[in-house]
């Protein structure tokens, strides 16, 4: 199974991003929108793992988690990956309030990717995936529609860091929580 770490968002975040998706779901019918149960703020990929590749992964998660005080995150701008033509996923970017969710990436690099081979130089922009292009065409210009979305900078709190099983299924990939990881860390730290 493919993972990745993340955050969870709570319920404003994903009503304002389901209204997002409304706003141009008719225009462009080639997209799958991504339903309010599969939101997540993705941190870093970490590729196909097995349940023995997994244990120092969680390990690590555990010890990241400890450095980390729960924070603020707020949504920031929407466009899609790849940054060329056709596009293949529709996203909206997170940014933090402090240096919280740097001093998480960073973790993440150091502390998650060394247990994980091949993965160590994908960089990931800390974003929500809310739609993908499984076509390799696109009718329209889905891109500067996306990059027109009127993205509130709405703020959540983050208190785990998560890490999510992608699986396939029959309505495209499907991601599950497979652990959380409490942020314990004093903000005085």
């Amino acid at each position: 199974m493919a993972y990745f770490v993340g955050l969870d968002l709570n319920d404003q975040t994903r009503d304002h991003l389901s209204e997002l998706q409304k706003t141009c779901g008719d225009q462009f019918p080639e997209v799958t929108w991504l339903g309010r149960d599969q939101l997540f703020a993705v941190l870093k990929f970490l590729g196909e793992l097995d349940e023995n590749s997994l244990k120092p992964i969680r390990k690590a998660a555990t010890t990241l988690a400890s450095e980390i005080a729960p924070f603020e995150i707020s949504l920031a701008k929407s466009d899609c990956f790849p940054a060329t033509d056709p596009p293949r996923t529709v996203w909206v970017g997170i940014q933090e309030q402090n240096d919280m969710l740097w001093r998480l990436m960073r973790g993440c690099e150091s502390k998650l990717l060394p247990s994980v081979a091949g993965e160590q130089n994908r960089s990931t922009i800390p974003h929500i995936v809310i739609g993908r292009i499984p076509a390799k065409t696109v009718q329209g210009n889905l891109r500067k529609r996306v990059q027109g979305f009127a993205v509130e900078p709405l703020s959540a709190r983050v208190e785990d860091l998560l890490l999510i099983e992608s699986r396939s299924g029959k309505k495209g990939t499907e991601y599950h929580v497979s652990a959380r990881f409490p942020f314990t860390a004093n903000v005085w730290k």
